[in-house]
């Protein structure tokens, strides 16, 4: 019984893991906004949209987090906690370049630029302590789910229907990394409190620059 719960626990944190989470939250910005925004669109050109966001917020610091695990992290001398911090600064890089990229639509930028805010936030504090990365992840798709209530009823009445089942999903994602030992209680709702805050809060905030 232990080892299928680990390894259902090891699934789980692989299918959210947090380099995926930018492209999950943008589905979920086209799923929410979709009539309103999308009424002109055929559904076949939504994935289109988010082909994009995959490539350049998910496949390029996955291959860059890759090159540097194979290449560097047998052989520099560095702890646990430098790698760490190397490998969320690549990404940040990563994210930061792709910020840029025309192919972004603009209808996602202020999302993705919350998403660069909160990986540099997860560096600083990892540089002190260790805070799951995994429930910053699903903190922070809650936050962007909450911020739409600051939107028109049309815009936010797909977003109440999916609150419930992100946690109830983050709860699974917490439960999953406590019960690898990846993590301490602390660690877990640490993570949640700084998705959830940066995202939701620079919503409501870059909404209206």
């Amino acid at each position: 019984m232990q080892k299928v719960l680990s390894i259902f626990s090891w699934i789980i944190s692989i299918i959210f893991h947090p380099l995926g989470m930018p492209t999950l939250g943008c589905i979920l910005y086209v799923l929410c906004y979709s009539v309103p925004v999308f009424h002109e669109t055929a559904f076949f050109t939504v994935p289109q949209v988010i082909l994009p966001v995959f490539e350049l917020f998910y496949l390029l610091p996955l291959v860059l987090c890759l090159f540097y695990g194979v290449f560097f992290m047998k052989k520099a001398n560095f702890d646990n906690k430098h790698h760490r911090l190397m490998l969320l600064f690549i990404i940040d890089i990563a994210y930061t370049i792709s910020f840029f990229n025309g192919s972004i639509m603009q209808f996602f930028r202020t999302y993705l630029l919350l998403c660069i805010i909160t990986i540099f936030i997860a560096n600083l504090i990892t540089y002190f302590w260790r805070i799951s990365l995994h429930t910053i992840g699903m903190g922070g798709l809650l936050g962007l789910l909450a911020s739409f209530y600051l939107e028109e009823p049309l815009f936010y009445t797909f977003a109440i229907e999916l609150i419930p089942f992100f946690i109830i999903l983050s709860g699974l994602v917490g439960t999953s990394r406590l019960y690898l030992k990846a993590h301490t209680p602390l660690q877990i709702y640490a993570g949640y409190a700084v998705g959830f805050f940066t995202i939701f809060l620079g919503m409501c905030f870059l909404k209206y620059l």
